[in-house]
């Protein structure tokens, strides 16, 4: 009954609202809806088991993040959420100017089945629908989704989520000049964190 009224009120939402930026048409929407297509038939099993004294600023360095920007490791400045938190924040100089720096994360979010409505499946479904430049990549953990609009990739695990807001500015003209491939950053710094092989 609760996914019921949740699809209700997502497709209420669309109907009633032009779709402007990156969203999603309802009718556009309505087909794709509970598809489950996007679920990696081949995952057996986590790399890096979910535990609450995982720290992503220990998966990923500096130096790592360093070579996928191509830049020094004194470029990359990282700042540690808590241990409620579980989110490493990212800062990595260009033009070796404070203000010119790209922003990026990693974070680990542990399933909480007890405060979410319906499957995981069923509520990735509903994500892929709202945006229009999202897609599933095969192969990753349990599923795999790429917001291109927002530089993120979100891999669904055993017990967890990983989230990778890919370092960019939407702003700085120097960067969006460079045309960056964010999609293959995201995977890259989800594979030097040890989360992928």
């Amino acid at each position: 009954m609760k996914y019921s009224f949740l699809i209700f009120s997502i497709l209420l939402f669309f109907a009633c609202n032009n779709p402007i930026g990156d969203k999603k048409s309802g009718i556009d929407s309505v087909n794709e809806i509970g598809n489950t297509s996007f679920v990696n038939k081949k995952f057996s099993g986590n790399i890096i088991n979910y535990n609450s004294d995982l720290n992503p600023c220990q998966t990923l360095g500096k130096d790592a993040l360093a070579k996928l920007y191509q830049v020094s490791s004194e470029e990359v400045h990282m700042i540690e959420g808590n241990k409620s938190n579980q989110v490493c924040t990212y800062r990595v100089l260009i033009g070796g100017n404070e203000s010119n720096l790209l922003i990026g994360s990693i974070a680990i979010r542990p399933d909480n089945p007890d405060n979410e409505v319906g499957t995981w499946e069923e509520r990735w479904s509903i994500q892929k629908v709202t945006s229009k430049s999202s897609e599933y990549l095969p192969n990753m953990g349990k599923a795999a989704l790429w917001k291109g609009s927002k530089r993120t990739l979100s891999i669904k695990f055993e017990g967890y989520t990983l989230e990778i807001y890919a370092p960019g500015s939407a702003i700085n003209v120097k960067e969006k000049k460079k045309n960056r491939d964010y999609k293959s950053i995201a995977i890259g710094m989800a594979k030097a964190a040890g989360f992928l092989k």
